[in-house]
């Protein structure tokens, strides 16, 4: 039996650490194309925009801002470090999935969005496991709630 210790040591029992471990399996291999995590999204009643920053630090949160017809939502993306990026959402359209959510919810985490290398492939993968696919646009699939335990997941292949 092993010790859940080891568990915790590089290459012992975690494949990113054993020779050969790639990440980009998951984009070339598999039908999502999945190449990493984009953003998860944040439902807010009220917002006011970016709070830029005057620093000169690559450290500071950066922001971007703007409106999505795909989700009826006015956005901040604020990307924290390297590889986390959050958007919050505010709902322009009560009918749109995210006003739904938040009306039930209140202000919450309400999705998450995977970059992928091939939104046709990926949109395949979803149709093929039963995930209905309720909107989309050039750059960004939304799936159906109900398809997905009640999550709203997205898929995209545009770059913040």
């Amino acid at each position: 039996m092993r010790n859940p210790d080891d568990y915790h040591r590089p290459g012992d029992a975690d494949p990113r650490f054993l020779p050969g471990w790639s990440s980009n399996w998951w984009a070339t291999n598999h039908g999502l194309t999945l190449e990493r995590l984009a953003y998860v999204t944040i439902l807010t009643l009220t917002w006011s925009g970016p709070r830029r920053s005057t620093s000169t630090r690559s450290t500071e949160p950066s922001s971007e801002e703007g409106e999505s017809k795909l989700t009826a939502t006015r956005d901040l993306y604020v990307v924290i470090g390297k590889q986390v990026v959050v958007q919050l959402a505010q709902p322009l359209d009560s009918d749109s999935l995210a006003a739904k959510d938040l009306e039930r919810n209140g202000e919450t985490i309400h999705a998450a969005c995977f970059k992928v290398a091939d939104l046709s492939a990926a949109e395949r993968y979803l149709q093929g496991k039963h995930i209905d696919v309720v909107d989309r646009d050039d750059e960004t699939i939304l799936t159906d709630p109900a398809s997905t335990f009640h999550a709203p997941y997205r898929f995209t292949t545009a770059t913040l």
